[in-house]
């Protein structure tokens, strides 16, 4: 990925992407990070850029809640939940309901996410662009696909998304995007 130009949706996965790194895995009422909402905020009302979740979720687990006490749930088009749809990440129907939920062409997408093989490879298999969420860089023997951008945390997409947005404006400190 070489630029931002052209993307017009970003799909979000929720666990480990929109939620703090504090938080443990698995826990159903993990909130979402104030620093990713406020890049959400950013991304959704300055940036112009269409919003959706999408997440593998065990069955009575409800992304909904946790979005709305976030203050995020008005900035999302979409939430896919892999439980109530009976199929998930990385099976290629699920993406291809996503990206048909985008409206648009899926090169346009960018789908952003913590895991390398349910939010990268299988996203970019379908033709979207990609961002994978490492807090602390890729993993020993794990190379990024070409194309795909790594960011330490979803508010490091704002100044490459939207590059008018001015960053003392921001909550999180720094930013960095590296490629692969």
């Amino acid at each position: 990925m070489t630029g931002a130009s052209g993307v017009a949706v970003v799909v979000t996965d929720y666990g480990g992407t929109i939620t703090p790194l504090w938080q443990r895995r698995g826990d159903p009422r993990r909130p979402v990070d104030p620093y990713a909402a406020a890049a959400l905020h950013v991304l959704r009302r300055h940036g112009g850029k269409r919003l959706i979740v999408a997440s593998n979720t065990r069955t009575g687990v409800d992304r909904r809640p946790a979005l709305r006490m976030g203050g995020v749930d008005e900035e999302f088009d979409a939430v896919f939940q892999s439980a109530p749809l009976r199929l998930a990440k990385p099976h290629p129907e699920f993406y291809a309901w996503v990206l048909a939920a985008a409206g648009c062409r899926a090169d346009e997408v960018l789908w952003v996410g913590d895991n390398l093989e349910k939010d990268v490879i299988g996203p970019a298999q379908h033709g979207a662009r990609t961002a994978l969420v490492r807090r602390d860089g890729l993993r020993p023997r794990e190379e990024l696909p070409a194309g795909t951008v790594l960011i330490h945390h979803i508010g490091d997409l704002v100044p490459w998304l939207v590059p008018h947005h001015r960053k003392e404006e921001t909550p999180w400190a720094g930013t960095h995007i590296g490629g692969g």
